[in-house]
């Protein structure tokens, strides 16, 4: 526990004391961890000493999108570098849209780590990705035979476009409008953010920033997955493996199906004993391809699949999985897939 010391001063007095700290959480794996903090209360001569129960939840971390000219890069952590860099840059948290009927409406941290001043503008469109049977992945984007509807019309933002400076951060909320909700009973929604930056320049500073032309930076696009999902519970999974690779990073590439409603959560693997081998976290529409990373292969010839939702801890039934044995050497064709 940490041991904390306050003193009050004048006669008769009622106070309310705050106490904080920092604690190491680091390398802890997600769950509940609970302690106590010793509080010592003085008043004269006389002395207490009370034990205060502290509890805290630990969450996985979840990615951080980096979007430039350089690629997209993908990160754990939210904060802004030390140091800026010079090249064009815009960060996004979280890198998933992911509504229900208990919670239709979310945000974006949006942060701009470069030299560069950088005007951010947001839009959606419908669209979602999809694996066909052999695993490969398509895009959907015409409505005409979509089996979900067109999130991009129901759903609201703002600010559609804002100016960052350099180190700054902003907030980007959307939703789906309260009257759209009732027309959206029994039904999945999918759509894609499409999140662009273009470089600007000061001239004067009573003018709004223009832009900036030549070598200083390009606009950039990154397209990121939302999803309205129908209904909240344990989802109806099913699977096949596509792939196997062993090595010093093993890895197994599933086709997941979901039935028909959009999922957010991890896809867990565990052998015939019931030791988890490794998981993935995932966004799965109806169908998608998920390589998940193994600590090793099982020994069997099956694989057991659960899917836990990010929004309940409700998992799937266990979904068991004929398991093909690599052979040595061979590569990971679900790997060269994504």
């Amino acid at each position: 526990g940490l041991r904390t010391e306050a003193r009050l001063t004048g006669r008769d007095a009622c106070r309310l004391l705050l106490f904080g700290g920092a604690i190491d959480l680091a390398d802890a794996p997600p769950g509940r961890y609970a302690g106590h903090i010793e509080l010592t209360l003085r008043s004269g001569a006389a002395e207490e000493t009370r034990q205060v129960p502290v509890s805290v939840t630990v969450v996985a971390a979840r990615r951080v999108i980096t979007i430039g000219p350089g690629g997209v890069r993908f990160d754990a952590s939210r904060a802004l570098p030390a140091a800026l860099t010079a090249e064009q840059n815009v960060r996004i948290y979280p890198d998933v849209a992911y509504l229900t009927r208990e919670n239709p409406s979310g945000a974006f941290e949006l942060s701009n780590p470069s030299l560069i001043p950088l005007e951010l503008s947001l839009s959606a469109h419908y669209g979602y990705a999809e694996a066909t049977e052999d695993g490969r992945e398509t895009v959907v984007e015409d409505t005409t035979h979509a089996r979900l509807g067109d999130l991009s019309e129901r759903v609201e933002i703002h600010p559609r476009t804002l100016t960052l400076l350099p180190g700054a951060r902003a907030v980007v909320r959307y939703g789906v409008r309260e009257e759209a909700l009732a027309e959206m009973e029994g039904r999945s929604y999918a759509a894609f953010f499409d999140v662009s930056s273009s470089p600007r320049q000061y001239v004067r500073s009573d003018q709004l920033p223009e832009p900036l032309e030549g070598a200083g930076g390009a606009r950039v696009t990154m397209r990121v997955p939302a999803a309205y999902a129908a209904s909240e519970g344990a989802p109806q999974l099913s699977a096949e493996l596509l792939s196997a690779a062993a090595g010093a990073a093993p890895s197994a590439t599933f086709l997941v199906a979901t039935g028909g409603a959009p999922l957010l959560g991890e896809v867990a693997a565990y052998d015939e004993a019931g030791r988890e081998l490794g998981r993935r976290r995932a966004l799965v529409y109806t169908r998608s391809r998920v390589r998940v990373p193994l600590e090793r292969l099982p020994e069997g010839d099956v694989v057991l699949l659960r899917f836990i939702p990010s929004t309940s801890g409700e998992a799937s039934e266990p979904v068991a999985v004929p398991w093909t044995h690599p052979q040595r050497g061979e590569k990971d064709i679900g790997a060269a897939l994504e």
